[in-house]
């Protein structure tokens, strides 16, 4: 598989690894095996080193949150073990401040409350995160960390009047397995920003459809979709 992805030319690949070690990647990735992860990116560096291909360039994503914060460091040690040159950390992308607390993502909401560093700029995060900066530099991983926390949550730091807060409803789309289009992958849940589906009238008429159009007027207005104001994207901090 993994010579395939590189014949075919594919340019970028991220893999998610929530954890420097099994146990903690496990529990946030359900039904996932550290072991096989390691395995494959390392089967993946490989075949580029034997092809001489230069792609996919490959990059790890951590999603930082409390529970996984003292092992940034420690993922920026496994890409250059792993012969991986990057490292992405970034925020848990929602809060889900727009669906209701007792509601169906009542769970996730709850999740990300307790797991969030959106607002944490206290000396422990900032000691984590230089670590990881060190590490990269002496190790020659290329590390992006997110932009400063410091927002409350549902806050922003607010676009100035007639300019979008996220600029992806212009410039792409999501579709989903069923058809269902959706602005961004940062919407999680079938009931919550729908644009339309493919199977009625095509993508393009699901582009330029009413629906598309409101949510694009909105973005560009002081009242933003309540789906984007929990948003780390929209809050730039993603």
């Amino acid at each position: 598989m993994a010579e395939r992805l590189v014949r075919a030319g594919l340019d970028w690949l991220h893999v998610s690894v929530d954890g420097a070690i099994a146990p903690t990647y496990e529990a946030i990735r359900d039904r996932s095996s550290f072991e096989r992860v390691e395995r494959n990116v390392r089967g993946l560096v490989e075949v580029k080193r034997r092809l001489g291909a230069s792609r996919p360039r490959v990059q790890l994503v951590i999603v930082v949150m409390r529970s996984n914060l003292a092992e940034v460091p420690a993922v920026v040690e496994l890409a250059a073990d792993w012969g991986v040159p990057d490292v992405w950390v970034q925020n848990l992308s929602h809060t889900f401040d727009d669906t209701e607390p007792d509601g169906a993502y009542a769970e996730i909401r709850s999740f990300t409350t307790e797991q969030g560093l959106w607002c944490d700029d206290g000396p422990e995060v900032r000691a984590v995160l230089d670590e990881a900066r060190c590490k990269a530099t002496a190790l020659g991983v290329a590390l992006r960390l997110p932009p400063a926390p410091g927002l409350t949550p549902g806050g922003a730091a607010r676009p100035r009047l007639g300019e979008p807060g996220c600029d992806w409803p212009w410039r792409s789309g999501y579709v989903e397995h069923d058809g269902a289009v959706r602005p961004c992958c940062m919407v999680m849940g079938a009931d919550r920003a729908l644009m339309g589906n493919v199977r009625d009238g095509g993508f393009a008429g699901t582009w330029r459809g009413e629906a598309y159009e409101a949510f694009r007027a909105a973005l560009m207005s002081d009242h933003p979709p309540e789906v984007c104001t929990g948003c780390s994207m929209y809050r730039r901090i993603f």
